[in-house]
C-alpha cells in the first residue's frame, strides 16, 4: 500500500449508532486523510511495518498535518524525524496504546488497517523531562496533575479542542523570543486580556508592557493590511511611521490611569498595495495591575471611513 492509499481506505466497521441511513452513504465519501487534515492536533502517520528496522533508524512519517508541521514554527515535527525509533519504539509498538509524553504534548496512537499508526498529541501542562531535557517517551504517570483538562484558555498549555486558524496561528509563535517570554510563563492578568482580545468579535489589539507588544485578534488583520503579521512586535516600532504622532500621546494618557477615546481619527495605511487614507473610531484603555500601575493598554477600533463618504 502506497501512501496515497490512506486516502482511499474503507470506513470504519461496525453498525453505527444514531445515523440515519443517508447520513452513514454520506460519511463513506469521508476519508481517512479528510479526517486527519481537519484535526487540529498535531498528528502524523507512520508505517508501523518499519518499526523492526534498525534500532537506529529514524521516524520517517508518511503523512503530517499542517497543524504538526506548525507547532514550534515546524520544530517539533523536525525533532519527531530526528527521533530514532529505538527511542519511541513504545509508542508504536501494538502491545502498548496508553498515552506517552514527548516534548510537552501527550500522544496516543492509533492503528489502521494493521500498518498506518495514527498519532496525535495534545500539549499539556508540564511533562517529565531527562537532563537534556527532552522526554524520551515516557508513559504518563497515574499521578498526573487533575488540573491539566482542556479549557477555553487559548494561551493554556492544554487549548481548547478546536482553534480558529487565527488563534492557533498565534499559539506558533516563538514567544520566547518576545520580550512576553514563553507563553507558560505569562501572568494570569496577560492571559486574561490575551482572550478578551480573541473573543471580540470586532478589530481589537493590545500593547502589553512597556515595550507595547502586540497580540491581535483576527478582525484587526484588515484594518492593518501590510503590517500583518506583526504579533509580537513593538507597536512602536511596527507603526514608527505615524506611531508618534497618532498614538504614543494616548499611551501617555494611560499610563496616567486615563481612557482615551477618539472617533474619526485619520491614519494612512499600506493596504491593497497602496496608500489610504482611513479613518478609526477608537479607545485606549489602560490596563492596571494590582497596585494600580499601567501594565498594557487595550484598543478595540472600528474603521469609520466608509460612514464619512456617505
Amino acid at each position: 500500500m502506497s501512501t496515497m492509499d490512506l486516502r482511499a481506505g474503507s470506513p470504519l466497521s461496525g453498525e453505527p449508532l444514531n445515523l440515519s441511513p443517508n447520513g452513514v452513504e454520506s460519511l463513506r465519501g469521508v476519508s481517512m486523510l479528510d479526517l486527519l487534515e481537519s484535526d487540529l492536533r498535531p498528528t502524523f502517520v507512520l508505517d508501523a511495518t518499519l518499526a523492526n528496522e534498525p534500532r537506529e533508524s529514524k521516524i520517517h512519517p508518511v503523512y503530517w498535518n499542517a497543524a504538526m508541521a506548525t507547532i514550534h514554527s515546524g520544530r517539533l515535527l523536525q525533532a519527531f524525524k530526528g527521533v530514532a525509533f529505538s527511542h519511541f519504539s513504545h509508542g508504536i509498538d501494538r502491545r502498548h496504546d496508553r498515552p506517552f509524553l514527548y516534548r510537552g504534548f501527550s500522544w496516543t496512537r492509533i492503528l489502521i488497517l494493521g500498518r498506518w499508526a495514527v498519532i496525535s498529541g495534545t500539549s499539556i501542562e508540564s511533562s517529565v523531562r531527562n537532563e537534556s531535557g527532552d522526554v524520551e517517551g515516557l508513559a504518563l504517570a497515574k499521578k498526573t496533575s487533575r488540573s491539566i483538562i482542556p479549557t477555553f484558555d487559548w494561551t493554556h498549555q492544554l487549548p481548547p479542542a478546536r482553534l480558529s486558524s487565527h488563534v492557533a496561528w498565534a499559539r506558533s509563535i516563538d514567544w520566547a523570543t518576545t520580550p512576553l517570554g514563553p507563553m507558560n510563563s505569562w501572568s494570569a492578568q496577560l492571559r486574561s486580556i490575551s482572550n478578551l482580545i480573541m473573543q471580540d468579535p470586532k478589530p481589537a489589539v493590545g500593547f502589553w508592557g512597556t515595550d507595547l507588544i502586540m497580540i491581535y485578534n483576527e478582525a484587526y488583520i484588515e484594518l492593518i493590511g501590510a503590517f500583518h503579521p506583526c504579533m509580537g512586535d513593538s507597536a512602536r516600532i511596527v507603526f514608527e511611521d505615524f506611531w508618534y504622532d497618532n498614538f504614543e500621546p494616548f499611551i501617555l494618557r494611560n499610563l496616567l490611569g486615563e481612557t482615551v477615546e477618539k472617533t474619526n481619527t485619520a491614519v494612512n495605511v499600506v493596504r491593497n498595495g497602496f496608500m489610504e487614507e482611513t479613518y478609526f473610531s477608537l479607545k485606549f484603555l489602560p490596563i492596571l495591575d494590582s497596585a494600580g500601575a499601567t501594565i498594557g493598554h487595550y484598543e478595540p477600533l472600528v474603521e469609520t471611513v466608509g460612514s464619512l463618504l456617505q
